[in-house]
C-alpha cells in the first residue's frame, strides 16, 4: 500500500482521468478523422460535422462513443488492473522485502 495520502492520489487519479479524457475528445476523434478519411474516403461534410456529430451523440447517451472517448482511459486502467493482478498473484521470492 502507498504511504502517500488519499487525497494526493485522488488528486493523481483526476488529473489522469482528466487529461485521458482530454485526448479521447480532442485528440482520438482528429486522429480517426485523418486515418479514416484516407482509408475510407472523405467524411460528408467534413471535420466539424464529424465532430458535431460524435458531441450530439455523447450528449443523448450513444454507449459507442461514450467508448470511444473513455478508450484511452479505459486502457490505461484495465493496464493497471491486470498490473496489480499479477503482482499480487506472483509469489513472493524469499529475499523479497515487502
Amino acid at each position: 500500500m502507498s504511504n502517500r495520502p488519499i487525497s494526493k492520489i485522488f488528486v493523481n487519479e483526476l488529473l489522469l482521468f482528466a487529461g485521458l479524457l482530454f485526448f479521447g475528445f480532442i485528440i482520438m476523434p482528429g486522429i480517426i478523422y485523418l486515418i479514416g478519411g484516407q482509408v475510407f474516403g472523405d467524411f460528408d461534410g467534413g471535420y466539424r460535422q464529424f465532430f458535431g456529430q460524435l458531441t450530439r451523440r455523447l450528449v443523448d447517451g450513444n454507449g459507442i462513443a461514450w467508448f470511444l472517448v473513455l478508450s484511452p482511459w479505459l486502457g490505461i486502467l484495465s493496464i493497471r488492473i491486470t498490473w496489480f493482478a499479477l503482482r499480487k498473484a506472483a509469489p513472493q521470492r524469499p529475499d523479497a522485502k515487502v
